[in-house]
């Protein structure tokens, strides 16, 4: 293969990466706020080459945020690239988190050396796209703040994988004396505040609180902090989304999925779809039942930005899948084929169980962003295969299923670690009704600023968040 640049060809080596490199669709959109239109204090973070992506929104009282999302952006960048191609999960998270802490380092030296934005600090939410030994793809999100990183997946919802370090969530975890609970029940709170349409639906406690979801908790660049890692397995066709809050608070996680679907089906840029949207809510009004007019529950003025990021098949795997297939002869599954397909069976039979087990199946999983539902689908016609191959496989090509044991045992202990949330839901929905007779706190105005909290009360990082690491 030539390179078109200097007309020679490439080693074997570079081939070979060019071929399984991951192509992606990308769109993004970033406007400022009209309330300052001369300045835009969200930045954009793009790196396809590397996988690298994020989303950050600067904070200030002072002036500044634009300087601090700007070299966030740039600090986690530069950390970021430095990643080798093939990493362990593990590894990916370390990455992430040091490149994290990398930018509020160099936040932090940049105002020692300019005292008159000594008040600014940004949000950050940042993508590490990679393949690990196994060829497999994974993406590792970190995360300090209110801007989200969600995915979409072809026969799922569009699934939060990140909780906003907000006042609000942060109440509702201190109310529980189980860090576990805590984590529960503010990743319950954020998905119903995430379709608020109507102030009447929340209790009062709710309006209190939903009042407060702008105060954030913690900043790339204030005091220290403590990001939120975690890694999940990508397949073609996923669709990572990265928002700031000017976006995410404008509009409901079911309009986001609509205008995405909608947008990447009919050609449309997703991006700039769900920022249009966002600033038409912005300006929303409604009618109060007095025939007052007042601003939607969900309208805010802000700076507004969108990264969507589309996964498609590698250029290696469109180039297998457009080449002219020869006819073979049916032929016994490889001892490695057998492997898999069992395992992929055996990964059946224990979701299926998890299924009967537990009522409400799809609020568990969808807590993890985690849609079992097409690897169901693809198991279970592997397993047919599989069933058919058994019939003329030997005893000596069943050894390798011994390596397999191990991870069905780890998947035994994750369902194992669902069920024990699903029972914590259930106790914190009997709370919920007991506490839904309380007295109520008033509601207060709508100001986003940054609170930071003392080590003591900071967001744990623990929990139902790191149990679901699949």
């Amino acid at each position: 293969m030539a390179d078109p640049e200097r007309g020679r060809e490439l080693p074997q080596k570079e081939e070979k990466r060019e071929a399984e490199r991951t192509a992606y669709r990308i769109f993004q959109e970033t406007v400022p706020s009209e309330r300052h239109p001369e300045r835009n204090e969200d930045a954009l973070l793009i790196n396809k080459e590397k996988g690298v992506f994020g989303v950050f929104d600067g904070v200030s009282s002072g002036g500044g945020g634009e300087v601090a999302s700007r070299l966030a952006s740039q600090a986690v960048e530069e950390f970021l690239s430095k990643s080798p191609e093939v990493l362990s999960k593990e590894e990916a998270q370390e990455s992430v988190e040091k490149a994290l802490q990398y930018a509020h380092q160099k936040i932090e030296e940049y105002k020692k050396d300019h005292p008159e934005y000594a008040a600014m600090s940004t949000t950050a939410s940042a993508v590490k796209i990679y393949k690990n030994a196994k060829n497999e793809r994974l993406a590792t999100v970190g995360h300090v703040g209110d801007s989200r990183i969600y995915v979409l997946r072809k026969n799922g919802e569009l699934a939060a994988l990140t909780l906003d370090d907000n006042f609000a969530l942060q109440i509702v975890r201190l109310s529980y004396a189980n860090e576990l609970e805590g984590e529960w029940a503010a990743q319950k709170l954020q998905k119903k505040f995430s379709e608020v349409v109507d102030l009447s639906s929340l209790t009062p406690e709710e309006q209190y609180q939903y009042s407060k979801r702008n105060i954030i908790t913690q900043a790339v660049g204030s005091q220290t902090i403590k990001p939120f890692v975690r890694s999940f397995h990508l397949e073609p066709g996923d669709v990572i989304v990265l928002t700031s809050d000017g976006a995410h608070d404008n509009e409901t996680d079911s309009d986001m999925e609509r205008i995405i679907r909608a947008s990447l089906a009919q050609g449309k840029d997703a991006a700039q779809e769900l920022v249009a949207q966002a600033q038409v809510r912005s300006r929303e009004l409604i009618k109060t039942p007095d025939g007052q007019e007042k601003k939607h529950p969900r309208a805010k003025k802000d700076d507004m930005s969108a990264l969507v990021v589309e996964l498609e098949d590698s250029v290696q795997e469109k180039q297998s899948a457009s080449a002219p297939q020869e006819k073979k002869e049916e032929k016994k599954a490889s001892r490695g084929e057998v492997k898999d397909l069992l395992t992929d069976f055996s990964r059946v039979l224990e979701w299926s169980d998890l299924f009967s087990e537990l009522k409400k199946t799809d609020g568990v999983i969808d807590t993890s962003g985690f849609h079992p539902r097409d690897e169901i689908m693809s198991a279970i016609r592997k397993a047919r295969i599989a069933a058919k191959a058994l019939s003329d496989v030997t005893s000596k090509t069943l050894e390798p299923l011994l390596i397999a044991l191990p991870r069905i045992a780890v998947l035994r202990q994750k369902i194992a670690d669902l069920i024990q949330i699903e029972e914590v839901r259930r106790r914190f929905e009997q709370q919920e009704e007991r506490a839904s007779t309380e007295t109520a706190r008033p509601s207060l105005g709508n100001a986003k600023e940054h609170r930071p909290v003392n080590n003591n009360t900071a967001p744990p990082t623990s929990g139902w968040r790191r149990m679901l690491h699949i």
